[in-house]
């Protein structure tokens, strides 16, 4: 019940937030650096923890119930180190799974897979030259109809409704569609 942020392969400080929690029971292990917490020094590792198990916001759950369930991801607080990629997905599933429900009230069962998370940030020139060249999914994708990196690739059959994640760790104020060529989604 909760990551661990390690600075053991780099030069500077760092810490991680849980983007998207509520820290009402921890606000210490929120992750801005100087503001709720000292940054983790080089050579060391914190554990940042968040019960999810045994949580209550303002006591309205039943104890055992998690109100928080769903998609969420930490990213670091320091410097350039999110857009280095210090960032990962979290996900919480609630204690009782159950068949999703679509925008028109009709109960439909989806696959829920965790790999199909997609984490969408942006691709810069250079770690000293940040301009955005493009954009990565799950931390790949290219420049220009010449590069060889392979694009993100997520396997579906035929028939079957999908849970398909997706977290924006975009730092920049940009505009972007995301689109599934010769497939529809509905966001819920």
């Amino acid at each position: 019940n909760g990551l661990t942020g390690s600075a053991d392969n780099i030069e500077d400080t760092t810490t991680l937030h849980l983007h998207g929690f509520r820290e009402n029971v921890s606000p210490y292990d929120d992750g801005v650096p100087y503001v709720t917490q000292c940054p983790v020094p080089p050579g060391h590792t914190q554990t940042y923890g968040f019960n999810a198990s045994r949580y209550s916001f303002y006591n309205e759950a039943p104890p055992g119930a998690y109100t928080q369930a769903g998609t969420y991801w930490y990213h670091s607080h320091v410097g350039a180190q999110r857009t280095d990629g210090a960032y990962g997905a979290v996900i919480v599933r609630p204690n009782k799974t159950s068949d999703y429900v679509d925008h028109e009230k009709k109960k439909i069962h989806y696959e829920d897979n965790a790999e199909n998370t997609l984490i969408l940030q942006e691709w810069y020139e250079s770690p000293e030259e940040k301009t955005i060249r493009s954009l990565l999914i799950n931390g790949k994708g290219r420049i220009d109809t010449g590069s060889k990196t392979n694009y993100a690739e997520f396997i579906v059959k035929p028939g079957k409704n999908y849970i398909f994640r997706i977290i924006g760790a975009i730092s920049e104020n940009i505009p972007f569609r995301l689109s599934i060529d010769n497939h529809k989604f509905t966001a819920i």
